[in-house]
């Protein structure tokens, strides 16, 4: 690595770490580098990848920074273990960081499948199981924690219902404090509800275009391994936004070759191939 630096922003208190670079520098040797200095275990470092600030493209590990300052990248847990409860005793600090990048997901309105107001008491119960997180690790007594209460609470939430937070807020911690849960049965817990409102938290979207029939049609292609029913790859047209089809789950999955124009061909062990196009090649990358 040289002289250069490239700005990492992890999730941990808002953080971000200075990483040295040059033309050779790979997005893997950045996240190796990353990774020693957040004591991940070599075990799980598979399970991190960067992305670009701000947008949900993904850097493949093999990609290079050649410009100077040009890139923000996000370090992130890209890839979720079946039972998140085993990733504890993989690695303490890997279970650590995905809590904690849950946790920021969930406050900044990133996780698509949780509708705020169909979900609006489990995000207040997620925000509640938080500051008592906070209160037994940081040792904050509970009236410091419930006049932050805004810093646990996604703003959404915030917005639409401002007169019915405090009231469950305070009740629910007094009887928390009597429970004698401890901080990290209440991350497990926390975990547990957030598997419930949102089981393919970590999934991705792409959007696409297809060929139908002679027309080209704006699809969302949906990379979607943690569906409990036909884990694989799914897209929706546009104009059907509500309608998924299959493409093919992962056992069915043959390889996926691509083109310099964005063109990328999904063969599959039973159907003919399937062809989608992205209209940049990042994105192609980041699928």
């Amino acid at each position: 690595m040289g002289d250069s630096a490239l700005n990492v922003n992890i999730v941990l208190e808002n953080k971000s770490i200075s990483v040295p670079y040059d033309s050779n520098t790979t997005a893997e040797d950045v996240c190796i580098y990353v990774c020693k200095q957040l004591n991940i275990a070599t075990l799980t470092r598979n399970l991190f990848a960067l992305r670009v600030t701000g947008k949900s493209i993904y850097l493949m590990p093999a990609a290079t920074f050649t410009e100077k300052g040009s890139t923000n990248v996000d370090f992130r847990i890209r890839f979720k273990v079946a039972n998140v409860s085993k990733l504890e005793k993989l690695d303490i600090n890997t279970y650590n960081y995905y809590f904690h990048q849950a946790r920021s997901d969930v406050l900044e309105n990133k996780i698509p499948d949780i509708v705020y107001e169909k979900y609006r008491r489990e995000l207040v119960g997620l925000g509640i199981t938080d500051m008592y997180r906070v209160m037994l690790e940081k040792g904050i007594s509970r009236e410091s924690v419930e006049s932050d209460y805004k810093k646990f609470i996604p703003k959404d939430v915030l917005k639409r219902y401002p007169f019915f937070i405090r009231k469950p807020i305070h009740d629910t911690l007094s009887k928390l404090r009597k429970s004698g849960y401890d901080a990290s049965y209440v991350k497990a817990e926390y975990l547990r509800q957030l598997q419930n409102i949102a089981p393919e938290y970590l999934s991705e979207c792409y959007k696409a275009v297809i060929d139908q029939k002679g027309s080209t049609c704006s699809i969302t292609i949906k990379v979607s391994p943690y569906d409990s029913s036909e884990p694989g790859l799914k897209y929706c047209m546009d104009s059907k936004k509500e309608e998924w089809y299959l493409i093919c789950t992962i056992d069915e999955l043959g390889f996926i070759s691509i083109r310099n124009d964005g063109t990328i061909e999904i063969s599959r062990k039973n159907g003919i191939p399937f062809y989608l196009k992205f209209h940049s090649i990042p994105v192609m990358y980041s699928f």
